[in-house]
């Protein structure tokens, strides 16, 4: 039987903060978007995002990206991959709320 070796554990201090809140209505959950900021340590770690879904039971992170949109996209791709079969992709309408948005700010 072979042994596993175990590896250290580092803690590293975090900052989580929400960015982007997009809830769809009772019984319809929420996505949110936090961003996620090391917080003095010797690790080297950027700052990131991550885009979780919140069906009122639960909090589950979809996705990870250097930006908001691109943690929304990655969470938007996995979705399709497991929940294909299911409703609409909260994901897709949380970046067609956002690309709104944007376009309404250069209006």
């Amino acid at each position: 039987m072979s042994q596993r070796k175990s590896t250290p554990t580092v803690t590293c201090p975090a900052t989580v903060e929400l960015v982007e809140a997009h809830p769809f209505g009772p019984q319809n959950g929420a996505v949110y978007v936090y961003l996620v900021t090391q917080e003095g340590s010797e690790f080297n770690i950027s700052p990131f995002y991550i885009a979780t879904f919140n069906d009122d039971n639960t909090e589950l992170v979809w996705g990870q990206g250097n930006s908001v949109k691109e943690s929304l996209k990655d969470a938007e791709e996995k979705w399709n991959k497991v929940e294909s079969e299911f409703d609409e992709n909260p994901f897709t309408k949380a970046l067609l709320e956002i690309t709104r948005q944007e376009e309404w700010r250069w209006e």
